[in-house]
């Protein structure tokens, strides 16, 4: 399933800034702070592919010893969410 630039970007931006455990979404026009975990839920049916520099960020951060490159955003958010990723320091 497609999903938008701006739901992946908001994706990347939440990864890149550590994983905290709110996550702001656009729901309408309209930024809400949401739980990560409820974030991610929602994105693991994306079969977008991630950006290379993306998915090596997520496979560090999950002590992956290979990374996601060429894997879907669906399939980091449903490793993310096993690994209980966000909300670490």
């Amino acid at each position: 399933m497609h999903y938008t630039v701006q739901r992946r970007e908001r994706f990347a931006k939440w990864v890149d800034d550590g994983c905290p455990a709110l996550a702001v979404i656009e729901v309408n026009d309209e930024e809400h702070h949401v739980a990560a975990g409820l974030m991610l839920l929602r994105m693991r049916r994306c079969t977008d592919v991630l950006p290379s520099a993306l998915g090596e960020m997520i496979g560090d951060r999950l002590g992956l010893e290979s990374n996601l490159r060429g894997r879907t955003y669906g399939e980091a958010a449903r490793r993310l969410l096993v690994a209980g990723a966000m909300a670490t320091p």
